[in-house]
């Protein structure tokens, strides 16, 4: 009895155990899956259908820049003002002497010799004339693009006057080379020169050898000896020493050494009747 009673326990507790065990996972269930139906042999496949981009916007076009408006062209000079038209450089030619007259935008002027120093004042323009350093009584009168200067008795223009500009002094120079009548034609002013006929500057030399005759308001008339070195003629005066020297044109320079140095240019002209002194 006993032992049926425990084989009837056992068979409880196993159906117990049954009961209360947890039931395995169900397995996932799968889509089904439906195969396409198979192509008949032979046909092409279809191409694929991409879709085309939408295209994009066209960025917008900056605005050009706009043309500068053309500048206005300068009035003709005979519209300007007289004042406008006056500045500037102006040239005189003063007996082959270059004069300078600068007309300032701050109404300043200079009146220039080459080498000298400038003589500065003021001008105005005023009614059509040119009025120096406040004297209406003495106006200058500038017509035509040229301004007279009455108390100096010069032409100004704007065009530069040619002058006499000298050569280089010539190195191989022997006796004789110095030979014949020479007579002045440009003296020495500061940097520039005038012609020798407006000062009243009339030297004459004649060579021969190493013998001159002078004559003139630079060198009296008399007779020298002269020596020759390095392509340079040398006397002594009793106004001083004497250089003499050829140039490239075809003048002769001549300087004198003395309390006011002087520097004369001369040309060889044709022997006159009288020579400027005995020939020596």
């Amino acid at each position: 009895m006993k032992k049926a009673f425990l084989l009837f326990l056992s068979f409880l507790l196993i159906a117990s155990f049954a009961c209360t065990k947890p039931d395995a996972p169900a397995e996932a269930q799968q889509p089904a899956v439906t195969e396409a139906p198979a192509k008949p042999a032979g046909q092409a496949e279809a191409p694929a259908v991409t879709a085309e981009p939408e295209p994009a916007e066209p960025e917008p076009t900056p605005d050009p820049s706009p043309e500068p408006p053309p500048e206005a062209e300068p009035l003709p000079e005979q519209y300007l003002p007289l004042s406008e038209r006056l500045q500037g450089e102006w040239y005189a030619d003063c007996e082959g002497l270059m004069i300078l007259f600068s007309l300032a935008e701050d109404g300043t002027y200079a009146l220039t010799i080459p080498g000298g120093d400038p003589l500065n004042g003021t001008w105005e323009a005023k009614d059509g004339l040119l009025i120096l350093d406040g004297d209406e009584e003495n106006p200058l009168l500038p017509v035509n693009g040229v301004i007279s200067m009455e108390t100096l008795d010069l032409l100004f223009t704007r065009e530069q006057p040619e002058v006499f500009q000298p050569g280089a002094p010539i190195a191989d120079v022997k006796e004789g080379s110095f030979d014949g009548y020479w007579k002045s034609c440009y003296t020495a002013v500061g940097e520039g020169t005038i012609r020798s006929e407006a000062i009243g500057e009339d030297t004459e030399i004649y060579v021969e050898g190493m013998k001159l005759a002078t004559n003139g308001s630079l060198l009296p008339l008399a007779q020298y000896d002269c020596t020759i070195e390095n392509g340079v003629l040398t006397f002594a005066s009793e106004q001083g020493q004497v250089t003499l020297q050829l140039l490239e044109g075809g003048f002769l320079r001549l300087s004198l050494d003395n309390e006011i140095p002087g520097v004369i240019y001369l040309a060889r002209m044709p022997v006159p009747d009288q020579a400027a002194a005995e020939n020596p």
